[in-house]
């Protein structure tokens, strides 16, 4: 199930790959800016790249180092991808922080998003693992947005070591 980005809530800003400040204060999104975010952070990480869920991510540095020479195809293949991660569900640990307890359950990788209408690629830096894509998506409300975001094509890191469940002893 869908749900509108003016429902998502509010959650702190990320901005440069960390917490967005505002007045000596940490910034804080919502509604659709936090939806946006969301989509952002999403296209930012390759999948095994969260320890609460190794199938979270996008497949989008291998597929930039094989057709990385045509940026037109490289687009639609984002899209494809994009919208791979927006359909099927992943399971994700989730912690219930008044039992403390984890449970593990099946959730779209982001649920504002009703369909990728075009990622086009505006600038590639294989070297960098950087690229500049334009992408468009219809909201669950039904409303367009379309907006550039910057991506980092990182390599799939080595296996995400959950932290510690054992809280820590006293000091």
């Amino acid at each position: 199930m869908r749900r509108d980005p003016r429902d998502l809530g509010t959650d702190l800003a990320m901005g440069d790959g960390d917490l967005a400040m505002e007045n000596g204060d940490l910034k804080v999104v919502s509604g659709e800016a936090n939806a946006r975010q969301k989509l952002r952070l999403l296209v930012n990480t390759p999948v095994g790249g969260l320890f609460s869920a190794e199938e979270y991510g996008v497949r989008w540095r291998p597929l930039a180092l094989l057709f990385g020479e045509d940026l037109t195809l490289l687009g639609r293949l984002f899209r494809l991808d994009l919208a791979r991660v927006i359909s099927a569900p992943v399971r994700i640990e989730e912690l219930n922080l008044p039992s403390g307890t984890i449970k593990s359950v099946l959730k779209p990788q982001i649920d504002v998003v009703e369909r990728v209408e075009e990622v086009v690629v505006r600038h590639l830096n294989p070297d960098r693992s950087e690229a500049i894509v334009e992408i468009a998506v219809i909201w669950a409300n039904g409303l367009p947005w379309r907006g550039q975001v910057n991506v980092f094509l990182s390599d799939k890191p080595e296996r995400p070591v959950a932290p510690s469940r054992t809280p820590p002893g006293p000091y």
